[in-house]
């Protein structure tokens, strides 16, 4: 095997394929030692130096080394390897057959500015076994996030640049009037809940207020609808034990104590739901009154239960936990809370009011109910810990109206009512309209179409989507044209 002539062939699948042709580089195992010591010798060649890429998170990759030979005829192996030591991930990172000539793969989707040290080492089958290395080098930019400042609202955080943002301007016993500072970026700047997509920049934002809208009634003014917990037994806790505490004094989100072996379940049943005729919910939130500061990582775990009308929490074993679950969950990840008697807002839950409410069994009067479990701590005011309603956990709904008008200016003098939902949507957008429908085409906010459908389909499968801000067209037999604003999750 002459080793100077060994050919190698790389081809690096980064949208666009990557080509080109390289002269192996000689090396010992350079495993374990640090980047900058790592012993590759030169040969005569014009390229000896590793092969650099720069990749996006969550890409398919594939490397190729199939057209690699020996001019001598031996056959030769090859084998990938990935140098954890000398890489800045360290995540699980699932390889395929790593004997492969050709390895492909997905890179992580939580890369941050990290650098991934692969070799490829080729060997004949002679007695002397003579091989080459080849090192390549994937590396990724940091994620950038932007600040997000919200004066006297909730919602202030860093957040990359694309993310769907929800922000709440609400203090207790005050009436939000509008927003102001860098109102472009929101959705409806005089709406209490509202949402902006992150922009490639810091932003701030300020909630005014007027001057307070009861449990069960709608203001009118924000299409706001609120439902405190009205009873002892609809805030509950249960313990890693089974054990179920309905008399609390707070509600511990979720681990009971920060040196627990294990963590709480809290369950919340709010009752008297009603949507009112020609509403429908376009966003759903918990309020909690902050009862203790914290300074806490979190991830939690919401979903709903399903039944048409909850019965109260009772101190049984496991009766939090015991109950059917939404197979909708959402993750929640609040960030410190660092003020006593601030009101915190979870994620938006209207995918999990959906399936609740879409139960044959469940009807306008009836309860919702959600369950939170996962990691964390967070201690909010409970039923019996509040000192008056504004201060339970409430449910808190972001109404739209069902009828909307031709957005397009055709035919103004004709309307017909059509509801998207929910809104903002994971994966499916339903769409319901009392006229009959030719098509429906989905657009971004710069016009561009991506997706155009001329059969009419009740749901919309909305995967190929990426999270942000769309459109929704609707075109009926008789060439009227509606549209509505959504949300992708």
């Amino acid at each position: 095997m002459k080793r100077s002539n060994l050919i190698g062939y790389f081809i690096g699948i980064l949208m666009p394929i990557i080509s080109l042709n390289s002269v192996w580089g000689r090396t010992n195992d350079s495993q374990g030692e640090p980047y900058s010591d790592s012993n590759l010798v030169s040969i005569e060649s014009e390229s000896n130096t590793s092969l650099v890429y720069k990749v996006e998170r969550g890409k398919y990759i594939s490397f190729d080394a199939s057209d690699s030979f020996d001019p001598d005829g031996d056959s030769i192996l090859c084998y990938w390897v990935f140098n954890e030591e000398i890489s800045t991930y360290d995540g699980e990172l699932v390889l395929g057959n790593q004997e492969n000539f050709k390895l492909e793969f997905e890179l992580p989707s939580d890369l941050d500015q990290d650098t991934l040290v692969f070799s490829l080492q080729i060997q004949d089958d002679s007695e002397s076994k003579l091989s080459q290395v080849k090192q390549i080098i994937l590396y990724t930019e940091a994620i950038l996030n932007y600040d997000l400042t919200i004066e006297d609202g909730a919602g202030s955080g860093s957040y990359p640049a694309g993310d769907t943002v929800w922000i709440v301007g609400d203090i207790a016993d005050a009436t939000f009037k509008e927003w102001s500072g860098d109102t472009e970026f929101i959705d409806d700047p005089y709406s209490y809940i509202t949402y902006l997509v992150m922009p490639e920049s810091n932003i701030s934002l300020t909630a005014n207020y007027q001057d307070d809208t009861k449990s069960g009634e709608i203001d009118t003014d924000t299409n706001i609808l609120m439902y405190s917990i009205e009873d002892s037994g609809d805030d509950a806790e249960e313990l890693n034990d089974g054990s179920v505490t309905i008399y609390n004094e707070n509600l511990e989100l979720v681990s009971n104590d920060l040196k627990s072996v294990g963590n709480n379940a809290v369950g919340l049943i709010f009752r008297n739901i009603t949507i009112p005729e020609g509403k429908s919910v376009s966003g759903a939130f918990i309020r909690f009154t902050v009862d203790e500061t914290s300074d806490n990582s979190n991830n939690m775990i919401i979903n709903g239960i399903l039944e048409g009308n909850s019965r109260p929490f009772v101190e049984w074993e496991n009766d939090i936990t015991s109950r059917e679950l939404t197979q909708t969950s959402i993750e929640w990840k609040p960030f410190s809370w660092t003020q006593e008697g601030k009101y915190e807002y979870t994620t938006d839950l209207s995918d999990i009011l959906e399936e609740v409410i879409s139960q044959n069994n469940w009807e306008q009067g009836n309860a919702v109910s959600f369950v939170f479990s996962g990691d964390g701590r967070q201690i909010a005011k409970s039923f019996d810990g509040a000192t008056n309603e504004e201060e339970r956990p409430t449910l808190v709904l972001k109404l739209a109206d069902k009828e909307t008008t031709n957005a397009t200016g055709i035919d103004e003098n004709e309307v017909n009512t059509f509801v998207i939902y929910p809104n903002p949507a994971n994966n499916i957008l339903n769409i319901e309209m009392n006229g009959e429908i030719a098509g429906i085409s989905i657009t971004d906010i710069t016009g561009r179409t991506l997706i155009n459908s001329i059969n009419y389909e009740t749901s919309i499968d909305l995967s190929s989507l990426t999270r942000g801000n769309y459109i929704v067209f609707v075109t009926t037999v008789e060439g009227k044209t509606f549209s509505e604003k959504f949300i992708k999750l």
